[in-house]
């Protein structure tokens, strides 16, 4: 028992394993906190009334976003990862060029979809004026949400410690942002 944890402990493949899912792990708990930090703030500040209407737009927003836009990383990590190993640089850096054209095309697609339909889906479900207009101004944050392919790159190159953080300065940023109000 001791000789197969003394090889645990040594196999740079579960150490790599570890430590990926240790960043992973403290990146999702770090947003997950601040997200929370947010809700409390954001109802605070503007009212339980007032979120609803906020979160019901974020929602719309983010429906059409898990619809339209592809999620290009899980390509990137699949062949990338391949082209890689086999020390394609080639390849690799095609299917890069070709995840990030996919991310910009669907961002937009998707961004001025959403735009378009909000209004649409407002009148058929009866939504108020604020709603469809807060629906449209989450719709606009979908036009940045082309980031999929930078993260299969970071993935494949074992940088699990710059995604953990990208998820960190973001949340960040979000309660900044509140606080600040």
């Amino acid at each position: 028992m001791k000789k197969k944890l003394k090889k645990l402990k040594t196999d740079s493949f579960w150490n790599e394993l570890f430590s990926n899912s240790v960043w992973s792990f403290l990146g999702d708990s770090a947003s997950s906190v601040f997200g929370l930090i947010v809700t409390i703030l954001l109802i605070r500040y503007i009212g339980s009334d007032s979120y609803g209407v906020l979160v019901l737009g974020q929602t719309y927003s983010l429906i059409l976003d898990v619809m339209i836009n592809v999620q290009s990383w899980k390509g990137v990590i699949q062949f990338g990862q391949k082209a890689l190993a086999h020390n394609e640089i080639g390849r690799l850096n095609s299917y890069v060029r070709l995840g990030t054209i996919l991310d910009t095309i669907t961002a937009i697609v998707c961004g001025v979809v959403a735009l378009l339909l909000a209004p649409v889906v407002g009148s058929i479900f009866g939504w108020s004026g604020d709603l469809v207009f807060c629906a449209q101004l989450f719709s606009l944050a979908i036009f940045s949400h082309f980031s999929g392919t930078t993260i299969g790159v970071l993935r494949i190159l074992n940088k699990f410690s710059l995604v953990a953080l990208q998820k960190f300065i973001a949340s960040a940023i979000k309660v900044a942002a509140i606080v600040a109000l």
